[in-house]
């Protein structure tokens, strides 16, 4: 192997370190340690912020073509912005509304959706109060 083709793979090790970083957020949520979750986050943003920039410079496309380090981008971008927060909301001691609210802003579809109608309907049961059962 030569140097260059190891440099490529060290990007894309780079960039999967970002599922690393929203592993430990996981980690700290569950243990209610938000703080440190959201620093394990912004590791993780400054991570996204700069791996694109490194894999261009590395020539990680010919270098490597093979392996499709787009997909891998991806891949770490949901854990970190769509389900490390859907876990942060839902593990929260928010009330039931609030967080089936909050669990559906980072990938709130269009109004129009049929999506948006489902969930809509099922924060609107959550929060509705139960009939008292007749004795």
């Amino acid at each position: 192997m030569t140097r260059l083709v190891i440099s490529a793979w060290l990007v894309h090790l780079y960039t999967a370190s970002g599922a690393l970083c929203a592993f430990l957020a996981l980690n700290r949520i569950f243990y209610d340690r938000y703080r440190d979750a959201f620093v394990w986050l912004g590791v993780a943003v400054v991570i996204d912020a700069t791996d694109g920039m490194l894999a261009r410079r590395a020539d990680v496309a010919t270098r490597i073509p093979w392996f499709n380090g787009r997909k891998l981008d991806d891949i770490v971008d949901y854990l970190t912005y769509v389900f490390v927060p859907s876990v942060a909301t839902r593990s929260t001691r928010m009330p039931e509304r609030a967080s089936c609210h909050a669990a559906s802003l980072p990938a709130r579809p269009p109004p129009t959706t049929v999506t948006r109608f489902a969930l809509m309907t099922a924060c609107q049961r959550a929060a509705a109060p139960t009939p008292a059962s007749s004795p």
